[in-house]
């Protein structure tokens, strides 16, 4: 059997892991990193990932922009899969067409037999039904929320028990920008 297709690996180590996906909302997670006033190291967030929750698979859903390929490649290179959507960039410098919550529930969804459990990171009120049925179906792990606890989106904290919700905030020594 192979580490896609089964629910737990065995390391180098001979100790079982879960083969855990996490699923990353990166522009609710940027913006909402910039709204708590932080910024997140890549490198160290993937590291916490793997080492901390058994994720071996680790997707980013994110609207392709040119002039930021710089940080694709900084995220490709932490380990993560990417997965764009096209967007268009408007004469103001506003992002048209750059939604991923549907890319993110559909993908997270159609994998959900390659994978034991999934990590949603995002706090988006627009994920309820996938982290209802993903719960419900004992394919939930967690929830790292950009946010707060405080501020984490009302309709999430109602739809899952509190221990599958995580902040981010409190990582931030750990996955954050030294800078």
């Amino acid at each position: 059997m192979n580490s896609t297709t089964s629910h737990t690996i065995t390391s180098k180590n001979s100790f079982v892991l879960e083969n855990n996906w996490a699923f990353i909302d990166t522009q609710n997670l940027c913006r909402c990193l910039k709204e708590e006033g932080w910024k997140i190291d890549w490198s160290r967030f993937r590291s916490y990932l793997r080492d901390k929750l058994n994720v071996t698979k680790a997707v980013a859903f994110l609207g392709y922009i040119k002039e930021y390929e710089y940080l694709y490649q900084i995220m490709r290179k932490a380990g993560f899969t990417l997965e764009f959507r096209e967007v268009t960039l408007l004469a103001n410098g506003e992002v048209e067409g750059g939604n991923v919550d549907t890319d993110l529930t559909s993908y997270a969804m159609d994998y959900k037999t390659e994978y034991y459990k999934a990590i949603i990171v995002a706090d988006d009120r627009d994920y309820i039904r996938t982290v209802k049925s993903l719960d419900r179906q004992n394919k939930l792990k967690l929830i790292l929320s950009p946010h707060t606890f405080r501020n984490t989106s009302q309709l999430i904290k109602q739809a899952v028990n509190s221990r599958l919700i995580l902040s981010m905030y409190h990582l931030r020594n750990l996955i954050g920008k030294n800078n």
